[in-house]
């Protein structure tokens, strides 16, 4: 079933013009991971219509590591409570907050903000914008 699964989206991306997480025609990186700083696996993608790339937070082991030591607390339970939601939301902050000043420091101009789209609709959806010409610089 994966295979199968794994096939048709193969498909849908070439029908759409995609090959693999390459951008047609312009050979660009259209998303991955990053390291820099003590900010590990940090998903981002290319807003190449704005010349930006997002730095998604909550994608990141950082933020994901704090979610999982939760994830195995709540035993049995498919939810957060609200105390939970308000512990990680501010984790969240905490996290971009620290992303922020880093990637200023090292001479990066960037933005926080909520996107509204993703992760869920209780946790903040922090993400970090930054110039497209900037992700070289965290390689």
């Amino acid at each position: 079933m994966k295979k199968q699964i794994n096939e048709e989206f193969k498909r849908m991306q070439k029908l759409a013009g995609i090959n693999e997480n390459v951008i047609p025609d312009e050979g660009k990186t259209n998303f991955g991971k990053v390291n820099f700083g003590p900010f590990k696996n940090v998903e981002w993608y290319n807003r190449r219509s704005e010349g930006k790339i997002t730095l998604i937070v909550t994608n990141s082991d950082n933020f994901m590591d704090i979610e999982n030591s939760m994830v195995r607390d709540i035993k049995g339970r498919d939810y957060f409570e609200d105390e939970e939601i308000s512990f990680l939301n501010n984790k969240v902050d905490e996290i971009a907050e620290d992303m922020s000043k880093y990637l200023t420091s090292i001479g990066i101009e960037n933005e926080i903000f909520d996107n509204q789209l993703g992760y869920g609709q209780e946790i903040d959806n922090l993400i970090i914008n930054i110039n497209l010409n900037d992700l070289s610089k965290l390689k």
